[in-house]
């Protein structure tokens, strides 16, 4: 008895309610409460003043990846397209500067190790590639397999361009 009473008087309220608030409609709420007179000023605020259309908005000028000027112009080596062999020496660039190469997803390039001249990293780089036979960088997130196994050997002193053509390969695989 005491849960339907319980429900009864939920009802009760409920039917109440609806009733009022069909017999007072927004007007009716005006008049009875009077304007706000914050809503006012705001109103007549906005009115005072004609709108304008912001500026159009100038993007800066795209500046190219920088490349080091040992390896400006040098010949596009056989079996690389253009594209491939700038991102491969902007990938170098960055990499003489004692940076991780990060794609602009955030993904790690996974380069070779640089030596001290460019031209002589670039030729040891493309080495690589051929007998890898890769065509471009792979790339991977930090943390994954590939990403750990790369800094292994990007660490260790002992790491020939063999130990890079086999990591390459069992990436390509």
């Amino acid at each position: 008895m005491n849960t339907l009473t319980h429900i009864l008087g939920v009802a009760v309220l409920v039917v109440a309610a609806l009733l009022v608030s069909a017999a007072l409609r927004a007007d009716e709420f005006d008049d009875i409460l009077g304007p706000d007179p914050a809503v006012l000023s705001y109103a007549e605020d906005d009115l005072d003043v004609p709108w304008t259309p912001p500026p159009p908005y100038v993007l800066p000028p795209a500046l190219g990846p920088a490349i080091a000027p040992a390896l400006q112009d040098l010949p596009l080596p056989p079996g690389f397209t253009a594209l491939q062999f700038d991102q491969m020496r902007t990938a170098l660039t960055v990499a003489l500067s004692r940076q991780t190469v990060l794609t602009s997803t955030g993904l790690v390039v996974l380069c070779p190790p640089v030596l001290g001249d460019p031209l002589k990293s670039l030729e040891s780089w493309l080495r690589i590639a051929r007998a890898a036979d890769i065509t471009e960088l792979p790339t991977y997130a930090s943390g994954t397999p590939a990403w750990v196994r790369w800094r292994q050997l990007s660490a260790s002193p002992l790491t020939t361009e063999a130990d890079w053509i086999g990591f390459y390969r069992s990436l390509r695989s």
